[in-house]
C-alpha cells in the first residue's frame, strides 16, 4: 500500500500537471486568435511589420529607456526635497513598507495595464491576465487591436501611476522610502516606456500585441 505522504505526492504532481496542460492549452488558443487576426487584417489590405523582440532585448533596452526619467527622479529627490526626514529615526518600518511597496506593485503594474486597456476599449473583451512560472511573474496581454494612442495609455499606465505617482509623492513628502518605490517602479515599466517611444515615431496605424513576445504587430496601409 502506498503511505499517505506519497498519496499526497501523487496529488501535487497530477494538479501540477494539469495545472501545466491548462496554461498549455489557453496558450495556444491565444496563439490562434492572434493568428487570425493578422489573417483579418491581412485580408483586409494591411501589410503588417513585426515589431516584437525577445526577453533580452527588452530588458535591455527598456533599462536604456527608464535609467533617464529614474535619473531626473533621483535629481529632484536630491535637489527639492524637504530635509526633515531622519533615516535613522525611521529605518525600520520604512524598509518594512517599502518591501511591501514592491511586492504589491508588480501584480498592481499588470492590473493598471489591463484598467487602461479596457477603459480605452471600453470593454474587458480580450484582456487576459495569467503568471508566468518560468519568470514567477504575472502578466497582462490584450488581444484587442488598438490606436496607437489607446495602446501607449494602456502600455505608460503602470509608468505614471506607480513610477512617477510614487516619485513625486516621496520628493514632495521628503519620504526617501516612496521615492525608492517610484524608481523602482519607473525601471518596471523600462520595457512599456521603450515599446511606447517605438510606437510613438512608427507612423501610426493599428496595433496587436503578441501573446508570447514582447512587442506587437503593426497594421498599416
Amino acid at each position: 500500500m502506498k503511505s499517505g505522504r506519497t498519496e499526497r505526492a501523487e496529488e501535487r504532481r497530477r494538479a501540477r500537471e494539469e495545472r501545466e496542460k491548462r496554461e498549455k492549452e489557453a496558450e495556444s488558443l491565444r496563439a490562434v486568435r492572434f493568428a487570425d487576426t493578422c489573417e483579418r487584417f491581412t485580408r483586409e489590405g494591411y501589410a503588417v511589420k513585426d515589431c516584437t523582440v525577445g526577453i533580452k532585448a527588452a530588458n535591455v533596452f527598456g533599462i536604456l529607456s527608464a535609467l533617464p526619467f529614474a535619473a531626473v527622479g533621483a535629481a529632484a529627490y536630491v535637489l527639492f526635497a524637504p530635509a526633515y526626514r531622519v533615516l535613522l529615526g525611521y529605518a525600520v518600518w520604512d524598509f518594512l513598507v517599502l518591501a511591501v511597496l514592491l511586492v504589491v506593485s508588480v501584480p498592481v503594474h499588470e492590473l493598471l495595464h489591463g484598467l487602461l486597456w479596457a477603459a480605452a476599449n471600453r470593454s474587458f473583451a480580450g484582456i487576459r491576465f495569467g503568471f508566468m512560472r518560468e519568470y514567477l511573474t504575472p502578466y497582462c496581454a490584450c488581444e484587442t487591436p488598438m490606436c496607437a494612442a489607446r495602446y501607449m495609455a494602456g502600455s505608460l499606465a503602470p509608468f505614471l501611476v506607480l513610477g512617477v505617482g510614487f516619485t513625486l509623492a516621496g520628493v514632495f513628502s521628503g519620504s526617501w522610502m516612496l521615492t525608492a518605490a517610484g524608481l523602482y517602479n519607473i525601471f518596471c515599466a523600462g520595457a512599456d516606456i521603450f515599446q511606447s517611444f517605438k510606437i510613438l515615431f512608427s507612423g501610426g496605424g493599428v496595433f496587436l500585441e503578441h501573446p508570447n513576445r514582447c512587442g506587437y504587430y503593426r497594421f498599416y496601409k
